[in-house]
């Protein structure tokens, strides 16, 4: 059985009340997170643009920590999918990316392409987002 790791980023803005988020023009922040299986692997918050650099150190803290806690068996079944954003197609992001996976990526310019605008590309968008908006 494959096991994906699934990433994306939003936009929002931001003010915290406990148990709920408010959409408001006060705080311009952008959100990454991850998701495998059943739990999330990475919530970042940010300020300013996600350069490829950024992404790279960005995956390196949380990729890297979740990888080296996953054991040997599981991680041959994992799979890291992201959309086509411009700092996913940095070389340097794609080669840590590589190295990490074994070549096991889905998304633009991975070992496997996958359409840009698929719904099983990004659920993220499809449920993470409006759900934390809401």
């Amino acid at each position: 059985m494959r096991q994906v790791i699934r990433v994306t980023e939003c936009l929002i803005h931001r003010t915290f009340i406990p148990g709920r988020w408010k959409i408001r023009d006060m705080l311009l922040e952008y959100l990454w997170c991850g998701i495998f299986n059943d739990r999330f692997i990475g919530v970042v918050f940010y300020e300013g643009t996600l350069t490829g650099q950024r992404y790279l150190e960005l995956l390196q803290d949380v990729i890297t920590d979740f990888v080296e806690n996953l054991p040997l068996h599981e991680l041959r079944n994992v799979w890291f999918q992201h959309d086509g954003a411009p700092p996913h197609k940095i070389s340097n992001v794609k080669q840590y990316l590589m190295e990490t996976f074994q070549n096991q990526i889905i998304g633009y310019g991975g070992f496997v392409e996958w359409p840009p605008r698929s719904p099983d590309l990004t659920p993220l968008d499809f449920f993470l987002w409006g759900h934390i908006k809401g």
